[in-house]
C-alpha cells in the first residue's frame, strides 16, 4: 500500500496470475483428453488453443519475472514516489519486456478467435453461403490481427502523439470486439 491506496502485494498477484493460469491449463487438460477420446484425434482448434496456452504461459512466466519492476513503477508513476536511482534502466527494462507481452495477449486471443473459426470449418463445408461468409470472416480476422500487432507501436511509442496513442487504443478495442460479433454472425 501507498498513498493510502489499496493494492495487491507481490505475493497475491503471483498467486492470482498462477492460479488462474492454473485452472486455465486444467480446462486446456479437459478439452484434449475430451477430444482424443471422442475423436481419437486432435484437430486445427485444438492446435490453435494450444497456441493459446503457450501465450498465457509465456505471458505470466514474463509477468512473472518483471513484478518487481511493475512495482517499481507504479510507485513512481501513480504513487509519485520518489525515483529510485536506476529508475530508467528499469523502465527501459520494463518497456522491452511489455512489447513481447502485448504481442504474446494479440496472439493468443487471435489464436482463441481462430479456434472458434476452424471449428466452424466443419458447419460450413457443404453450405456455398455460409463458407464464402466464413472465408471473409477469417481474411477480417487475419487483417484486424496484423492491425492491432502494428497499432500497438503507437500504444508504446513515446514518440507519437497522445492523440495516435488514443486511436489505436480505439482501433483494437474495435478489431478485438468486431472479430468476435463478426465470428458470432
Amino acid at each position: 500500500m501507498s498513498n493510502g491506496q489499496e493494492t495487491f502485494t507481490k505475493t497475491q498477484c503471483l498467486a492470482i496470475i498462477w492460479a488462474l493460469c492454473s485452472i486455465a491449463l486444467a480446462f486446456l487438460a479437459a478439452r484434449l483428453v475430451i477430444r482424443l477420446q471422442v475423436y481419437r484425434r486432435l484437430m486445427v482448434d485444438d492446435g490453435l488453443v494450444i497456441l493459446a496456452m503457450i501465450c498465457l504461459l509465456a505471458s505470466d512466466v514474463i509477468d512473472t519475472a518483471m513484478l518487481s519492476q511493475t512495482y517499481i513503477i507504479q510507485n513512481v508513476d501513480f504513487y509519485h514516489l520518489p525515483e529510485p536511482t536506476h529508475y530508467q534502466e528499469i523502465a527501459n527494462s520494463y518497456a522491452k519486456y511489455q512489447w513481447a507481452v502485448a504481442y504474446l495477449f494479440f496472439t493468443g486471443i487471435w489464436a482463441v478467435k481462430g479456434s472458434f473459426l476452424a471449428y466452424y470449418d466443419d458447419l460450413t463445408k457443404r453450405l456455398t453461403s455460409f463458407r464464402r461468409a466464413w472465408w471473409v470472416t477469417i481474411l477480417f480476422t487475419i487483417l484486424t490481427y496484423i492491425g492491432s500487432l502494428f497499432a500497438y507501436a503507437f500504444l508504446d511509442g513515446v514518440k507519437f502523439k497522445t492523440n495516435l496513442k488514443n486511436e489505436a487504443i480505439k482501433y483494437q478495442f474495435a478489431a478485438d470486439l468486431s472479430t468476435d460479433v463478426f465470428s458470432m454472425l
